[in-house]
């Protein structure tokens, strides 16, 4: 056998490997590995589910019918769902059709997406299954319809509509006009809304959670009317008496006008002077406390004790000039109050004394 005899079988039977795989796995669905797990449906009728039709999840494939069981009251499905595929335990299990004469499949929705999830050998029971209406019994029902209306009848109320609506019809497009703008409106007024929606519920939630609060404060509002309603004699009496001290008040008023408004305006004086005279008041209230400790040392059993000391044995030095009293407010100090007097015992102060400058 020739080498390029032997390489052209060799491809042969490459390609005839490939084309089988591809018959046997693609085509046919067979698989030797990660086979599918079977679950079954039941459904009251078939509603048209065949073997080999598709089985969708939410709407993606993942399996197909591998059998249909004819039993005495219901139907039996078998799918064999791809293996790896995650399906909650409780999902429903709907017959579709893709259109109205198009082929059916089964798609599976859960109505979560925890576990359990299916595995092989579940059932899911009848009441979680649904077939859709066939066409020949919504043919039927439509039939049936139409023969229960009487066609005298159908006639009168076509008549009666046309003559309804006749000469209406720019007012029915003024409210078809007007619809379509509200919804307009709407649709643009929804993110507010919405933001409205969930301020209300923020509002509520405050108010839940001041709940406890707010119920105090009805309480403590019910116990202040209580009081109010036994003290209502005593409310009636004050009032009255405030009416008769009002009038009092009016006639010292009118009688002692003059001295009235010279006593506020010797208040308002006195106000300004203390504003002005703020930090001399500021000490006066700071040695009060030392003032009155001092005061209350010298008394004893409510006898006061002082000492007065005299000076005569050391010399005293008369100013030039009067000394200003204690409570005379000095704008300028007076350099001129010189001590003339030379003493040994005699602590000379004055601006005489100060060391003069150097002479530069």
């Amino acid at each position: 056998m020739s080498r390029s005899l032997l390489s052209r079988m060799i491809a042969l039977l490459v390609v005839t490997l490939l084309g089988l795989y591809y018959i046997l796995f693609d085509a046919v669905g067979i698989t030797v590995t990660n086979q599918p797990y079977t679950v079954h449906a039941v459904l009251a009728t078939a509603g048209g589910i065949y073997q080999n039709a598709a089985v969708t999840y939410r709407g993606v494939q993942v399996g197909k019918v591998s059998g249909v069981h004819l039993e005495p009251t219901q139907v039996m499905v078998d799918m064999a769902i791809n293996q790896g595929t995650k399906i909650p335990e409780n999902a429903t299990a709907s017959v579709k059709e893709l259109t109205a004469a198009g082929e059916q499949y089964i798609d599976l929705v859960p109505p979560t997406t925890d576990p359990p999830y299916l595995r092989g050998g579940y059932t899911i029971p009848v009441e979680r299954t649904s077939v859709p209406v066939s066409i020949g019994q919504l043919l039927n029902t439509v039939n049936s319809l139409v023969n229960s209306l009487s066609a005298s009848d159908l006639n009168t109320l076509s008549r009666a509509l046309a003559e309804g609506l006749q000469g209406a019809g720019q007012d029915l497009r003024s409210i078809i006009t007007d619809a379509s703008t509200l919804f307009q409106a709407l649709q643009s007024a929804a993110p507010a809304t919405a933001s409205l929606i969930n301020s209300g519920n923020q509002v509520l939630s405050t108010f839940n959670e001041t709940s406890d609060g707010f119920a105090q404060f009805t309480h403590n509002l019910n116990l202040l009317s209580q009081q109010l309603v036994q003290s209502n004699g005593d409310l009636v009496n004050l009032l009255q008496n405030g009416a008769a001290v009002s009038t009092t008040g009016n006639q010292f008023l009118s009688q002692n006008a003059g001295p009235t408004i010279s006593l506020l305006q010797d208040l308002g004086t006195l106000s300004n002077l203390s504003f002005e005279r703020e930090p001399a008041f500021r000490a006066l209230f700071e040695v009060l406390p030392l003032f009155s400790q001092d005061i209350a040392s010298t008394s004893t059993n409510g006898q006061i004790r002082f000492e007065l000391t005299f000076n005569y044995d050391h010399t005293v030095c008369p100013y030039s000039t009067t000394m200003v009293e204690p409570t005379s407010l000095v704008v300028q100090s007076d350099l001129t109050q010189n001590c003339d007097r030379q003493a040994p015992d005699l602590l000379q102060r004055g601006a005489d004394k100060a060391p003069a400058p150097p002479q530069g």
